[in-house]
């Protein structure tokens, strides 16, 4: 299988997981605030950053690495204090805001996936991202 055709299956199985977490939060109500507040956080730390990364990419330095550093960072304290909310509320809030995230992030992990596909010359893009090297 060609490197396009991996990851388009990995995008094809990140949309299934994606749907099947929003049919999980249907079924239950009391987990929908800490997903829609789950789902605002990812979003807002992914434009915050995103902006952050347009900004600095290009430019000489080191600043496309603190902007993907200082995002990942901020995703992963939101993620662990998020988590930590939910537990105060209940396994299944917490359950809600870790899916609300990820639904958040998803499109921007599938977008992610297909501009470095996109961006990268076939003979780099075998080479690059052949998974059995």
């Amino acid at each position: 299988m060609s490197a396009s055709g991996r990851y388009g299956t990995l995008a094809a199985a990140i949309g299934v997981v994606a749907t099947a977490m929003a049919a999980w939060l249907v079924s239950w109500p009391e987990a929908r605030p800490f997903a829609a507040l789950g789902a605002a956080s990812a979003s807002l730390l992914g434009v915050v950053f995103g902006v952050w990364l347009v900004r600095v990419h290009g430019s000489a330095g080191t600043g496309v690495l603190r902007a993907l550093a200082f995002g990942m960072l901020a995703r992963a304290a939101t993620l662990a204090g998020g988590t930590f909310l939910g537990l105060q509320r209940g396994v299944t809030s917490a359950w809600g805001f870790l899916i609300g995230f990820a639904l958040a992030f998803t499109p921007l992990l599938a977008l992610e996936i297909a501009w470095f596909l996109r961006r990268a010359p076939e003979g780099e893009r075998a080479r690059e991202y052949d998974v059995r090297s």
